[in-house]
């Protein structure tokens, strides 16, 4: 999201590639990764960070040597194009330029064929809400147990989002949820060596807003969550597919907008040589 909105290179690791620190090292939702003006400087700085780390079990050992020049031709590549990840909402202008950047693809070499994937808003967040309410929730440890103890100290959006994370599914029958909801990406996949959609959604988040019940209008239509904004969700949801977000141009009031390349499972090298090929083939990302 951050990477989308400031017209610069972002990179989701899967999960266990970067150590973190307990106990969210353990949480399959939480990524750290680096972000930088070229794809080449965010290899670099991911292969800096990248590999085990005593402290953290979840960690990987031997991560794979991210290219940090060229990545090497994609001619030979099959990648899938999906516009809205079931039913996301998009601006016109998202749409736009990420068509422009399969367009671009197309001119490296690659074959992209445009794909739909059966998934709507309202599965995502029913199997994110069961995830976030029991980590974050108030009957969890983090943000809940701050809110029954220091609540004075807690800012109205971390208040609202520990409120408000109740969920008719409980923990286990989330993840069983997220499981169907990763088949078809899964199947997806076997077919194609990467996919790419938007980062988001939407043409920005007006500044000053607290979020706490703030929705987000998109092409016109107003969605009472900003999150229904964000094609990153699935993506957190289905953790150890690397995503590299790369700028794809600006919105017509002026903020960037990206999409994001979104491998196989661990398949990092690919995401890095599609995002390598388009910044090659558009001459370098233009920063705002």
């Amino acid at each position: 999201m951050p990477a989308s909105f400031c017209g610069v290179v972002g990179f989701k690791p899967p999960f266990g590639r970067v150590p973190a620190m307990a106990p969210f090292n353990l949480d399959q939702y939480c990524h750290d990764g680096p972000m930088a003006r070229t794809v080449g400087d965010c290899a670099l700085l991911s292969n800096v960070i990248s590999g085990r780390h005593p402290h953290d079990v979840a960690s990987l050992p031997d991560p794979p040597q991210l290219p940090t020049g060229d990545g090497g031709s994609i001619a030979s590549m099959r990648i899938a194009l999906c516009l809205r990840l079931g039913d996301f909402p998009l601006e016109p202008e998202v749409e736009r330029n990420t068509r422009a950047v399969a367009a671009q693809l197309v001119l490296a070499g690659a074959t992209v064929v445009e794909v739909e994937l059966p998934w709507t808003t309202e599965l995502m967040m029913k199997a994110a809400n069961a995830h976030f309410g029991t980590i974050f929730g108030i009957f969890g440890s983090s943000v809940g147990s701050e809110l029954s103890e220091h609540a004075d100290l807690l800012t109205p959006y971390a208040k609202k989002f520990a409120e408000k994370q109740a969920s008719e599914l409980n923990f286990v029958q989330g993840m069983e949820l997220e499981g169907r909801l990763y088949n078809p990406l899964g199947e997806l996949l076997v077919d194609y060596d990467a996919m790419i959609c938007p980062t988001m959604g939407t043409r920005g988040y007006p500044v000053g807003e607290d979020y706490v019940d703030t929705g987000c209008v998109v092409n016109g239509v107003e969605y009472s969550d900003y999150l229904l904004t964000a094609l990153t969700l699935p993506f957190n949801m289905f953790s150890r597919c690397p995503v590299l977000a790369v700028p794809s141009g600006l919105a017509d009031n002026g903020v960037p907008t990206g999409v994001q390349i979104v491998g196989r499972t661990y398949d990092d090298l690919t995401t890095f040589r599609i995002g390598h090929a388009l910044q090659t083939v558009v001459g370098g990302f233009p920063h705002p």
